[in-house]
């Protein structure tokens, strides 16, 4: 099967849908956790519902803190994130541009690379019904987009002028950074809450999943009996060297944006402009094959 682009908003219904139907499996939205202790039993937990202003204590055996990059299953066990911050400044815009497909004549694609000396970026279509995504790279210093400012940029890194729709635009850094630990006794952390990289090569959910499926068989041994508590040692032991691996690879990917592959007179028609764009050419094809063609990355790695 060939790979499918599929906005992250449709796999995360489909993922809640079938969630919502294992037996056993609660899944409560607008909850806050805001606290939890251990013991040698198990975790208590202090949860608060945002609508009702109520709070509930939940006894666990175990806690798996996966949320995220501002992790505060994190700060409660006291690890830390340690790496690189602000390897660059970013910008993600979601627009609607009926006619944009067939504006161009490069044919369909999930990702178009925009390499020029304005506005180096990546644009693509995100869903059904016009929808796209832009994203501005390595932005200078100092300099920041307002909602009313994204069509014009657009216009300027596409040559193409459409009305375009501005629905959503924001600011992200992109960074490499690794949990000093994963685990405090019966507390853990998966996910982007013990590693964060450059999401160029599409990473960070398989990362994630993995994390769960490699923790979650575990957890089950220990709760139904068949695997002793040792087990448990051996979730950051298996995953931190992947984790290192693809955090390597993440940031060899985001060192060749269209920012390092722009130079002055690449756009030219001539002789030495031909010239300059077949060695970019090369330059793309070996730096970029590695991101996308990148199966060795997502399931060659063994324990």
């Amino acid at each position: 099967e060939h790979a499918q682009w599929v906005p992250q908003y449709t796999v995360e219904e489909v993922m809640r849908a079938h969630a919502q139907s294992l037996p056993g499996v609660q899944v409560r939205f607008n909850t806050e956790l805001q606290s939890f202790a251990q013991d040698e039993g198990g975790v208590q937990v202090v949860l608060r519902d945002l609508r009702a202003g109520t709070q509930e204590s939940v006894r666990a055996d175990f806690l798996v803190g996966a949320d995220g990059a501002r992790s505060s299953v994190r700060d409660g066990i006291g690890a830390k994130l340690e790496g690189t911050y602000g390897l660059s400044r970013n910008y993600n815009i979601v627009f609607r541009a009926p006619g944009l497909a067939k504006a161009h004549a490069h044919g369909p694609a999930i990702m178009y690379w925009q390499v020029n000396d304005e506005a180096p970026s990546l644009i693509g279509p995100m869903d059904k019904g016009d929808k796209w995504f832009f994203m501005p790279t390595a932005i200078k210093p100092g300099w920041k987009l307002e909602a009313g400012d994204a069509p014009a940029l657009i216009r300027q890194a596409t040559g193409i002028d459409l009305p375009y729709e501005v629905l959503s635009t924001d600011e992200w850094v992109a960074s490499r950074f690794l949990g000093t630990t994963y685990r405090d006794r019966r507390v853990f952390l998966a996910g982007d809450a013990c590693h964060l990289h450059p999401p160029f090569g599409g990473y960070g959910m398989n990362m994630g999943i993995a994390d769960g499926v490699d923790l979650g068989w575990k957890l089950a041994a220990v709760l139904e009996g068949w695997g002793g508590v040792q087990l448990l040692d051996s979730y950051e032991r298996e995953r931190r060297p992947v984790h290192e691996m693809v955090l390597d690879e993440a940031v060899a990917n985001h060192s060749v944006l269209g920012n390092q592959l722009w130079q002055p007179g690449l756009d030219d028609d001539s002789d030495a402009g031909q010239a300059m764009r077949s060695a970019v050419g090369a330059r793309i094809q070996a730096a970029k094959m590695r991101e996308f063609t990148t199966l060795g990355v997502m399931l060659g790695y063994r324990y």
